[in-house]
């Protein structure tokens, strides 16, 4: 898994890119919006789709990354597989303070909070 790394955190397991994601349009590091994980039975691998989303400009993308047993085994039995990451985003720290409010002004106004 060459360029993703699974990170424990005191929420569940996620999978975060090593390198920061810039966006393509404005250069704004992205942010991690939700991952599924797949067995491909048929063709003897397992993936994992990682949707990132730019919080500036709302630029979102959907990265493939192969795993493991124990990655696919681990993100599968996260609570937060699947899920669309809002505030347990800013619950887990990923991000500094000055984005920080930027999400938490951009959610409110979505009707998130």
């Amino acid at each position: 898994m060459s360029g993703w790394i699974v990170v424990n955190t005191p929420k569940g397991h996620i999978i975060m890119p090593v390198v920061d994601k810039k966006c393509p349009f404005c250069k704004t590091v992205m942010l991690l919006h939700r991952f599924h994980v797949f067995d491909q039975v048929n063709q003897g691998f397992k993936h994992c789709d990682v949707d990132m989303k730019c919080p500036n400009c709302s630029f979102f993308c959907k990265f493939g990354v192969a795993v493991n047993e124990y990655e696919y085994a681990v993100l599968k039995d996260s609570p937060l597989h699947g899920k669309v990451l809002r505030e347990e985003l800013l619950e887990l720290e990923l991000v500094d303070d000055q984005m920080r409010e930027e999400i938490e002004r951009r959610l409110k106004a979505l009707g998130y909070w």
